[in-house]
C-alpha cells in the first residue's frame, strides 16, 4: 500500500507517493537529495535549479548505475560458487554411495 507524505526540498514542498518506507526515511531521503543538490550547486557554480536537478538525477543516475554492476558481479560469482559446491557435492554422493544403491 502507497502512503503519501509531505517533504520540502530547496524550500519547496512536495507531496511523494511511496510504498515500504516511513515518513523518517523519505525526510532522510529528502535531506539527502538537498545536500547532494547543494554539493552540486557549488561544484557547477549555477544556480539554475533546473541544470541543478538535471546534475542531482545523473549523480544518483552513476551511483546505481555502480551499485547495479557491483550487485552483477557479486552475484555471478555467487552464482558460480553454488555451481562448483553442488558439483563437489554430487561426486562426493556419487564416490560414497554402495555401488548397487544407485
Amino acid at each position: 500500500m502507497k502512503d503519501t507524505f509531505q517533504i520540502e526540498i530547496r524550500h519547496r514542498r512536495l507531496a511523494v507517493d511511496v510504498e515500504g518506507i516511513t515518513q523518517m526515511e523519505v525526510t532522510a531521503l529528502a535531506k539527502e537529495v538537498e545536500d547532494k543538490m547543494l554539493q552540486i550547486e557549488q561544484k557547477y557554480n549555477t544556480p539554475d535549479s533546473s541544470k541543478i536537478a538535471l546534475y542531482t538525477a545523473l549523480a544518483y543516475a552513476e551511483e546505481i548505475h555502480h551499485q547495479r554492476n557491483t550487485y552483477e558481479v557479486a552475484k555471478d560469482l555467487a552464482e558460480r560458487k553454488i555451481e562448483k559446491i553442488t558439483h563437489l557435492l554430487r561426486a562426493a554422493l556419487d564416490t560414497s554411495a554402495p555401488s548397487g544403491s544407485r
